[in-house]
């Protein structure tokens, strides 16, 4: 039988259009595919404040990153497992350093374990997918201060062994897992807390906590108060939340701004000089009533680039960071409270000697490392201290103090719960 020339033309050339079609609407869509749906690593950076944290790799390697000096050089990769030990502080930092911003900063405290799951962002720009956050905290400590971007939304998970956090705003979280429940409390932002296949949303000022195989409560709890505005200072200085002021025996006069440090918003602290200054921001509590509340903490995280006076001076007044309390206690009387914190060590003293007032000893940091500061219960510490209670808080004040500082601080909070 003969072959029919035309048809087999017409064959060839139907399967070339067809094959010419194909590529023609596959390659563009095949293209399309893979700008929307790859993926790169995101930067994650733990810092650690004190101690020394355990990182396990996805292979079972283990290594340690010692407190250091040098910021920077702990960087952690998607898949590893941070251990801290019982006297250990660290600060994990997430960032597109391709977009230069920064996610969140995650601050682990001591006995606490974090898995990194997943930490994924579009290798495109021109994805309109998320940022994809998966962490694992199966014990301890955990404060998230998520500065989410604008520009691309960011999905962010923490599974604990009790339940799921789902956290798609800015805000400041707080999560604690231990003796078989998990407990969230949003400062501010919002939280949707999973377990069981049902769910409470967490608005600012709200807490939940989960207990093992059971759902979480219908309603959620009141959280602690923060009476602090703009703690993370999101506006320049002055704004309506903090007063700025210097003084200087002579010029020049010290600085305070609000700058990006690090992929974060802080207040910075800056003076160059060869005598005494000073450089600090106040602000007014309007809703400083905490009668009837049993406890009062003092939360922030500070960072100290430079100093040139030891301690903190002959007369432990000249910090690079020192915060004041000042507040009324249940007899009319106004009182201080001091904190002072140094990196250079030296034979002054360890306490302000001219301050008056209750005061901790200054507590000596790591230079240039970012290191959270959690007071004690302040209620507790004034009681034992044979001091009445505080009725109302009248203002907070943070400021840097000596020849020539460098210093910052984020994360003000003042919280207060019944």
């Amino acid at each position: 039988m003969r072959r029919n020339p035309e048809r087999l033309a017409w064959t060839i050339l139907l399967i070339s259009f067809a094959v010419c079609l194909g590529l023609a609407v596959g390659v563009p869509l095949g293209i399309r595919w893979l700008i929307i749906n790859l993926t790169t690593p995101l930067q994650a950076v733990a810092d650690v404040a004190r101690s020394d944290v355990q990182v396990q790799s996805p292979f079972g390697q283990i290594r340690t990153i010692q407190a250091a000096t040098t910021p920077g050089d702990g960087e952690v990769r998607e898949g590893d497992v941070l251990r801290l030990s019982e006297n250990a502080e660290a600060v994990l930092t997430v960032s597109d350093p391709r977009a230069g911003t920064t996610l969140c900063q995650i601050v682990l405290y001591p006995n606490s374990q974090l898995g990194l799951i997943t930490l994924r962002a579009p290798r495109f720009s021109q994805s309109p997918n998320a940022y994809r956050l998966e962490l694992r905290l199966e014990s301890g400590r955990a404060r998230i201060n998520a500065t989410f971007p604008l520009t691309r939304p960011v999905e962010a998970t923490v599974l604990t062994p009790q339940a799921q956090v789902v956290l798609t705003e800015p805000g400041s979280y707080a999560l604690e897992v231990g003796q078989g429940e998990t407990q969230v409390a949003v400062i501010d932002g919002w939280a949707r807390v999973e377990a069981q296949g049902q769910s409470v949303v967490l608005r600012q000022e709200q807490r939940t906590q989960v207990q093992a195989n059971e759902p979480p409560p219908p309603q959620p709890l009141p959280a602690a108060r923060n009476l602090i505005r703009d703690g993370n200072f999101t506006n320049p200085l002055p704004n309506s939340a903090w007063i700025s002021y210097t003084q200087a025996l002579k010029p020049p006069p010290g600085t305070a701004e609000v700058v990006n440090l690090a992929g974060r918003n802080v207040l910075r602290f800056r003076r160059q000089g060869e005598d005494h200054a000073e450089t600090g921001i106040i602000q007014n509590i309007g809703n400083g009533d905490v009668r009837g509340f049993s406890t009062l903490r003092l939360h922030l995280l500070l960072q100290l680039l430079f100093q040139d006076v030891p301690v903190c001076g002959t007369l432990g007044s000249e910090c690079p960071i020192m915060v004041e309390l000042r507040y009324k206690d249940e007899q009319g009387i106004d009182r201080s409270w001091f904190q002072g914190f140094y990196y250079l060590d030296g034979p002054d003293p360890k306490y302000c000697v001219q301050c008056g007032g209750i005061q901790d000893d200054h507590r000596r940091v790591l230079q240039n490392i970012a290191v959270p500061y959690d007071s004690d219960n302040l209620m507790e510490v004034l009681t034992r201290n044979g001091l009445p209670k505080p009725a109302r808080v009248l203002w907070l004040r943070i400021y840097a103090s000596g020849h020539s500082f460098d210093a910052a601080v984020s994360e003000v909070e003042l919280l207060t719960q019944e």
